[in-house]
């Protein structure tokens, strides 16, 4: 893979290991009764990439289903953010 700074994905996190942090919002959701907008988002692209076979993937392949859903590059030298 690319360094990340040349718009690569590899900063070592497989996906399929999030799954306890997802858990982690979603559980402060019940217990607080305060719905977090970030956390229900974060939840959401994590099923996908994880739906659409990026488990093995770094977490930082997200930024390719925000790159999708959005139409905007993220990656450096995009002339993004």
């Amino acid at each position: 893979p690319l360094p990340l700074a040349l718009g690569g994905f590899d900063a070592g996190f497989a996906i399929r290991l999030r799954p306890k942090d997802r858990g982690g919002y979603e559980r402060l959701d019940e217990e607080t009764g305060v719905a977090s907008r970030f956390g229900a988002a974060a939840v959401a692209l994590y099923r996908e990439g994880l739906e659409r076979g990026l488990a093995e993937s770094d977490h930082t392949a997200i930024a390719k289903l925000i790159e999708e859903r959005t139409g905007t590059r993220l990656r450096a030298g995009s002339g993004g953010a």
